[in-house]
């Protein structure tokens, strides 16, 4: 075999170890992780969501494929000026678990009067979530005042939702909780992939010798 025989056939092997590196690598792709549908506007009737002081709280139960890592959360809501909290749980059977994974207060502004239903919700997140079964809540939780009401998905609704009085949780799904959950979430290596990066990496190894020959 000549020399640029070789030469070309050693290209050729890069090439191909490099596409099948950019297989294996592990990375991430943004996307919508839940997102039980477009602007619910349009129904006339919302659930009574807080009251001024830990009112009733609204979750509903997603369920994620893959390691993820969230980056937005978003409910549609109307209400007064005051502060709300996001969490995410473990999943509890009909309603949440006892186990509060994460979680971040923000306020949804408004003043003294409601302000227009719209999405609101926290940004920039890091929260790594494993595959499984979650809950996410929209709470007023002690010492916060807010005031306000969510719509109802009519799209996609979540598997199930629950409502929590100061009673504890209770399973309603009815309530169908709109939000919007988006994210990173990890891509798998392709099968085969690891088997062919080997195999273009041994070939190399053989066109080194060769071309010291």
């Amino acid at each position: 075999m000549s020399k640029g025989e070789i030469t070309t056939m050693k290209k050729l092997s890069l090439i191909t170890v490099g596409f099948m590196l950019i297989l294996f690598v592990t990375g991430a792709h943004a996307a919508y992780l839940v997102d039980t549908g477009d602007d619910p506007s349009n129904v006339s009737q919302t659930l009574s969501f807080f009251s001024d002081s830990s009112g009733q709280w609204l979750a509903g139960e997603f369920v994620l494929d893959s390691s993820s890592t969230i980056t937005d959360i978003e409910g549609f809501m109307q209400g007064r000026a005051g502060t709300v909290t996001i969490a995410i749980y473990n999943d509890g059977g009909e309603f949440p678990g006892s186990n509060q994974m994460f979680s971040q207060s923000f306020e949804p502004g408004g003043g003294s009067i409601f302000h227009d239903k719209r999405w609101l919700g926290i940004s920039s997140l890091s929260w790594d979530l494993g595959p499984g079964t979650y809950w996410v809540s929209f709470e007023v939780r002690d010492g916060s005042s807010y005031a306000g009401s969510m719509g109802k998905a009519t799209e996609n609704p979540l598997l199930h939702n629950a409502y929590k009085n100061p009673d504890g949780w209770v399973p309603y799904d009815l309530t169908n909780t709109p939000v919007k959950i988006q994210g990173d979430v990890s891509s798998v290596p392709i099968p085969g992939a690891i088997w062919l990066l080997g195999s273009g990496l041994i070939g190399l190894v053989g066109l080194k010798k060769k071309f010291k020959k």
